[in-house]
């Protein structure tokens, strides 16, 4: 890596950081973590001198208008992001999963966080501070450079799913943006899905009223889509979730043809 003093470079240690005497048994452990995440460089980077960070359930990781400092990679468990509006609702622009970046636009504006990033699980994540990446750019150009495009790649990535999801949620009305979401729980935890956040939180992100959201469920429990209660649900006929989640134009289209 060269002879980068990253610990002159560094911001401080933020609250809640591992203790040093961690460090190394939590670097073993998340490098299996980081290793398909990013470019070899980075990788190497972030485990010699990244800034470990363990957050519990339902604290945050960054505050909305706080000064970003840092770029955060999430190795486990799942992030809330999102603002309070005027009457103090939470409104959910997104749950981040492991594998993403947080606060890379605003770290590399030198800006503040645009959105607060809460916990919803205990999460680990490991961030790298404005000033380490100036150091390292300056110190070898071409491994920063191969770096921060596996970065540029994760970000686009994010960025176009981000508007197809948004392009396609226009045309689903509630019980379409509810069955869509419950196909992509299903996808990702199988055929028990546990929420991993408040269902006002969820509600919120797919633009409808938490009662909204409470009705199109109780619906497809009574048309035998999904059971349960609370905050455990079976997925019992992801096909018929499917054609719920059809968008209108195209139910228009098979009406037209039949």
């Amino acid at each position: 890596m060269g002879s980068i003093d990253y610990a002159s470079t560094a911001a401080p240690t933020p609250e809640g950081a591992l203790e040093r005497t961690h460090r190394r048994r939590v670097a073993a452990m998340a490098q299996a973590l980081i290793a398909e995440r990013v470019a070899a460089p980075l990788r190497e980077v972030l485990i010699e001198a990244g800034q470990w960070r363990r957050v519990p359930a339902g604290q945050p990781l960054f505050e909305q208008g706080e000064h970003c400092e840092t770029m955060w990679l999430l190795l486990e468990g799942s992030v809330c992001l999102g603002h309070h509006d005027s009457q103090g609702e939470w409104r959910q622009f997104r749950l981040a999963e492991a594998g993403e970046w947080m606060g890379c636009a605003a770290c590399w504006l030198r800006e503040s966080h645009n959105l607060r990033a809460v916990a919803a699980v205990d999460v680990l994540a490991v961030g790298m501070s404005r000033a380490q990446i100036d150091a390292w750019a300056a110190e070898d150009p071409a491994a920063w450079r191969a770096a921060m495009e596996s970065v540029v790649d994760a970000l686009a990535e994010l960025q176009l799913q981000q508007t197809r999801q948004a392009v396609r949620r226009e045309s689903l009305d509630a019980l379409g943006r509810v069955s869509e979401w419950l196909l992509d729980m299903w996808r990702r935890q199988g055929s028990t899905v546990r929420f991993i956040q408040r269902k006002k939180y969820v509600a919120s992100q797919l633009a409808i009223t938490p009662e909204t959201f409470s009705r199109c469920l109780r619906q497809l429990e009574e048309e035998q889509c999904i059971s349960g209660a609370g905050y455990e649900l079976q997925i019992l006929a992801p096909d018929l979730l499917r054609q719920k989640a059809r968008p209108r134009c195209e139910d228009k289209a098979v009406r037209a043809t039949t």
